[in-house]
């Protein structure tokens, strides 16, 4: 019954659809940006490396002076720790949702400073990182080869070169992996 009106109606049926699109074309720039609210906790991620250590070695010496520093960080909700067999050492700090990340990372950077003096002197040389960092895998991108002219090693080597500088100084982006066959 109503589809017949319009039908019988196209002029009237036109104008109501281009009226739609304009409408939709100015509500368009007044929608919100993030409509959703935040559902991955921050995390800041302290990484530093022990050569020749044993994992065992690392945690008595490396991961137990941080972790004792870094424990109880204001909005801290856990902490999660590796201690790898080739002397790398990953310490993983959750915050609330809502914390402000920036001074998340600066409060873990400064209990971090403090336990530097217990660490051992090749750590110390070494260096300690600490960086803002997030859990959740937001964006993959693939190279595939048109024939099958490249392979995986070449493109994963194009990838390191050309491509990972490029996305890691796009705003908002925090660190850039390039997973594939290696490098030459």
């Amino acid at each position: 019954m109503i589809s017949k009106f319009f039908i019988e109606r196209p002029v009237l049926s036109n104008v109501i659809a281009i009226l739609m699109i304009l409408i939709g074309g100015v509500a368009l720039f007044s929608l919100a940006v993030a409509q959703y609210p935040d559902v991955v906790p921050p995390t800041v991620q302290v990484t530093t490396r022990y050569p020749g250590a044993s994992a065992k070695t690392v945690v008595d010496t490396v991961a137990l002076p941080i972790e004792q520093q870094v424990n109880g960080v204001e909005g801290m909700l856990y902490m999660q720790s590796y201690s790898g067999a080739d002397g790398s050492y990953t310490l993983t700090v959750t915050f609330r949702i809502g914390t402000n990340l920036d001074f998340a990372q600066v409060l873990v950077q400064n209990r971090v400073s403090s336990a530097l003096s217990q660490l051992p002197q090749s750590v110390q040389t070494q260096g300690v990182t600490v960086q803002k960092k997030s859990t959740a895998i937001l964006l993959f991108v693939t190279l595939t080869s048109p024939n099958a002219t490249y392979d995986s090693l070449y493109l994963s080597n194009y990838a390191t070169i050309n491509i990972r500088d490029e996305l890691s100084r796009l705003p908002g982006v925090g660190s850039v992996n390039v997973f594939g066959a290696g490098q030459y």
